[in-house]
């Protein structure tokens, strides 16, 4: 019964919005400075996220820019910029001490669901007072103090002694997941050859091993972590065959932290519960799972041909898998639910843009048959909505808002009549 109303509910909740939602929407650009003199373009600016609930839906976007005059910066490196729609202003979100904007490039913004802090990663030595051991590290940056904190580092805030990335942010900044090199952040890591999954809670400053032989109580590896609204589970990608019982595929697969249950699930399985196949992949495919907001959704993208029946094509799809009773989903469907004819993102396990209660799913397309070059699908409905049909044009990875009001995206082409350039969009639904 709860299936049931739950299927219920999606459909609902889908048919909010029609297929002319998003193409009768205006396009604004987002990628500009305060007063609007100062533009970044589709080829400066990238990596577009999007916070914001209830009213403010949308309403905060940050995105990487090495564009000259965004935030005050002097476009010499990559900087991570930060912008609010309503009010318009622009800010430099990766500036240290005194004001003084990076010295080196920055890269992968995550937003809080509040859009109020933004986690990166980051070269720049001059972001926190003591920062010296010459890797990459992981900042957040708050939107209401201005200050920047420091994440990745070890006991008693050590510097570490690797590299460390791909951070993400739970709805209210608390807890911060990332992958790093480092064999100095917890117990359990030995040498820097081998990249693991963390978890820091900001509040008490500790930092948990996620990707953890439950054995051997060593960390064996994992990468591209995606965290729920309130911190509680995390999903990531690993090659490693001792996290999760049953493993045997010699595959990848996406595994499921949830606080308080010390295993991990794996949940990259078919919809009859099998191992599925390797499909055309390589044996270094990357993977980049996406959690809904909720924890129960879980979004990514496979060349397996046998995660759903009848799926021949040989391309890559997106998948939405619930994690609580493994129902899997194929996202990447034209009318009356036939195979894309292209792939599905473009990029090679490219991330899945994904909604609060996973309802819906945002995505960039090869295919040809889907209506567009970037779509959203209504898993429940099995409605494919366009937001770019211009098959002509270039896309970046897109997200989307808490509850899919508004998708943010790179796009090659004048968008916003109001500036004559390409850049990073948002497009709202007129509903």
């Amino acid at each position: 019964m709860r299936s049931i109303k739950y299927h219920i509910a999606l459909i609902f909740a889908a048919s909010v919005l029609s297929t002319a939602a998003y193409s009768q929407a205006t396009n604004e650009l987002v990628s500009r400075s305060t007063d609007g003199k100062s533009v970044g373009t589709f080829y400066d600016s990238t990596a577009p996220v999007i916070g914001g609930t209830g009213e403010d839906e949308g309403r905060f976007v940050a995105f990487i820019s090495s564009a000259k005059g965004l935030g005050g910066s002097l476009g010499k490196y990559r900087q991570i910029i930060w912008r609010d729609r309503k009010t318009g202003e622009t800010r430099l979100v990766s500036r240290g001490m005194n004001g003084v904007e990076g010295n080196q490039n920055s890269f992968a913004p995550a937003i809080s669901a509040d859009g109020m802090a933004i986690a990166y990663e980051s070269y720049a030595t001059n972001l926190v007072p003591i920062d010296t051991n010459g890797v990459r590290d992981i900042f957040v940056w708050n939107a209401k103090t201005g200050t920047t904190t420091a994440v990745s580092t070890g006991p008693g805030e050590i510097e570490t002694n690797s590299e460390s990335f791909e951070p993400t942010i739970s709805g209210n900044g608390r807890f911060i997941a990332y992958t790093s090199g480092a064999s100095n952040i917890t117990p359990g890591v030995e040498g820097t050859s081998t990249v693991n999954v963390y978890l820091k809670d900001m509040l008490s400053g500790s930092t948990k091993l996620i990707t953890i032989d439950p054995k051997t109580k060593k960390g064996v590896g994992g990468s591209r972590p995606s965290i729920s609204e309130d911190g509680s589970k995390l999903a990531f990608y690993s090659f490693a065959s001792t996290l999760a019982e049953g493993d045997k595929n010699n595959l990848w697969d996406i595994f499921i932290y949830e606080a308080g249950n010390p295993k991990l699930r794996r949940i990259s399985l078919t919809q009859s519960g099998s191992d599925r196949d390797q499909g055309t992949e390589s044996s270094s495919r990357v993977v980049s799972p996406s959690i809904s907001g909720d924890g129960r959704r879980v979004a990514y993208a496979t060349t397996a041909a046998n995660m759903v029946g009848n799926d021949t094509n040989k391309l890559q799809d997106v998948f939405v898998t619930d994690t609580t009773g493994g129902n899997v989903v194929r996202a990447s469907t034209a009318a009356l639910g036939s195979r894309g004819d292209g792939d599905s993102p473009i990029g090679q396990g490219e991330k899945i843009a994904i909604t609060y209660n996973g309802s819906l799913v945002a995505f960039n397309t090869n295919a040809k048959n889907l209506g567009g070059n970037l779509v959203v699908r209504h898993v429940a409905a099995g409605e494919t909505i366009a937001v770019s049909r211009d098959l002509t044009s270039a896309v970046g990875t897109p997200a989307i808002s808490r509850t899919g009001k508004c998708v943010i995206y790179g796009s090659n082409k004048r968008l916003d009549p109001k500036f004559a350039s390409s850049g990073i969009f948002v497009t709202c639904t007129t509903k």
